[in-house]
């Protein structure tokens, strides 16, 4: 297994938490590569989280996949291992964040949820799960240790369903705003794979979300455009955006994070 470790939170780098988490896996061992992936998520949304987990785990070969954006941290919620087809594992809470990634990833192959009476000797924090569980976890499977050695199988079909929400209709589909990028971008939560799979490719659209109702034309590319003019393109993880060049598209269209959007297909090849 590949020592590899991304790391994907909603912590921010104000306190310690990143620190703490990375020094439990590197107690394991020295030799792991920890890549950050992004630790500002927008707090405790699990649907931004799973949109930037889920556009950068591909570019890894393999991996083992930290995610922490847990809202329910010390409930009931189950700590996952997930296996992917491809040979990944994510680890992370059992509230959708995992799921939009392991799609890109071949699909489960095998889900397990974590005993911490298995490997853990120490009192683990019920606020602070990231470190205390999901860290050696990710720390034992990165090394080579099995999943069954720290987790014991469960159903795939019990996990909660990626927070994303398409709902596909006769020639529109409603989505979620999955996150807005520091250019002001606004990345859908549905990707353009599967829009051309139930459309084709689309030309012309018409976006709706509540008073906002704008066509919108297909862009290869930002400069395109003039400043200020919306368009809408493929981005660079494989989602549909909407933009303006060299201006704020959630400004122009006061559009923000979680909100439900309509694209009518007006045009399409």
């Amino acid at each position: 297994m590949s020592k590899i470790i991304t790391f994907t939170t909603d912590f921010g780098y104000k306190d310690e938490y990143v620190a703490s988490v990375k020094a439990a896996i590197q107690s394991y061992s020295t030799d792991i590569m920890i890549v950050d992936i992004s630790h500002e998520i927008t707090p405790f949304s699990v649907l931004e989280g799973a949109f930037i987990l889920a556009s950068a785990a591909p570019h890894f070969k393999k991996a083992v996949h930290l995610a922490v954006v847990d809202p329910q941290v010390g409930s009931q919620r189950t700590p996952l291992i997930l296996k992917t087809k491809f040979g990944h594992f994510l680890v992370g809470p059992d509230n959708g964040l995992l799921i939009p990634a392991t799609e890109r990833l071949g699909g489960i192959a095998q889900a397990f949820k974590i005993i911490p009476d298995r490997f853990v000797a120490w009192k683990i924090s019920k606020t602070f799960h990231g470190r205390d569980i999901f860290a050696p976890a990710s720390a034992m499977l990165a090394m080579g240790l099995a999943p069954e050695e720290i987790a014991e199988p469960i159903d795939e079909k019990c996990l909660t369903a990626s927070p994303f929400k398409v709902e596909f209709s006769k020639n529109s589909l409603k989505c979620l705003v999955a996150n807005v990028d520091r250019f002001g971008s606004l990345r859908l939560g549905v990707s353009f794979d599967d829009i051309s799979r139930n459309y084709g490719k689309p030309k012309q659209i018409k976006l709706k979300a509540g008073k906002v109702e704008k066509e919108l034309s297909f862009g290869e590319y930002f400069s395109q455009f003039g400043k200020g003019e919306l368009f809408f393109y493929e981005d660079s993880s494989g989602y549909i955006a909407i933009s303006a060049n060299l201006e704020s598209a959630d400004k122009i269209l006061g559009l923000s994070l979680g909100e439900e959007v309509e694209l009518e297909f007006l045009e399409v090849e």
